[in-house]
């Protein structure tokens, strides 16, 4: 499990069967603050400021030889999401968005 200085937290679980190449991921990802990637949105949009907490439950199971069939099961969720331009207009917000 890992920390975040600023609060959240994320935990992984991976397995992985050498023999039939298949793989099960369980990705925990709890309240991880959204300004920590403002300098990768930065590289290709013009915002100032994005704010607000990620949280996710996923799983993902696969196979390694066929990259591209793979299942995506879980929930990904949002509280307190803003998003500002660099003319300090909100293009977007809102409270809670949830989804699964």
């Amino acid at each position: 499990n890992l920390k975040f200085k600023n609060g959240g937290s994320l935990a992984l679980d991976a397995k992985y069967n050498m023999q039939t190449t298949k793989y099960n991921l369980d990705i925990n990802l709890q309240n991880f603050a959204l300004n920590n990637i403002l300098p990768y949105l930065q590289q290709s949009m013009n915002v100032s400021e994005v704010s607000g907490l990620l949280s996710t439950n996923l799983n993902v199971k696969g196979d390694v030889n066929h990259v591209m069939d793979f299942v995506l099961k879980g929930n990904i969720g949002a509280k307190n999401f803003s998003l500002i331009d660099n003319k300090k207009r909100n293009v977007i917000s809102f409270n809670n968005f949830q989804t699964k």
